[in-house]
């Protein structure tokens, strides 16, 4: 027989690291691709794709507009508090 505390070390789960940083960014990067690529086989006379194209940039300019804005909120003061001379480049 095992003992409570054995069974229940064995039990705990890891920790998993979880990075969100990194996620949002790579999404962000993933979606500047997938603009450029658009950007890049769209037919100049094709209307409804220059206006797919157009949608996407809008779009895309939208979400680093408030991704930005949240970075500056969220991020920034902790920046400034801890690394202060880092802060002013960024």
């Amino acid at each position: 027989m095992t003992s409570t505390a054995s069974t229940a070390t064995a039990a705990t789960p890891e920790l998993a690291a979880f990075d969100l940083y990194r996620d949002v960014h790579k999404a962000i990067r993933a979606e500047l691709f997938r603009v450029t690529v658009l950007a890049g086989t769209t037919d100049p006379a094709d209307r409804a794709a220059r206006e797919a194209l157009r949608a996407a940039v809008v779009e895309v300019v939208d979400v680093l507009t408030h991704h930005a804005a949240h970075e500056d909120r969220a991020i920034q003061p902790s920046i400034e508090r801890h690394l202060p001379s880092l802060a002013a480049r960024i």
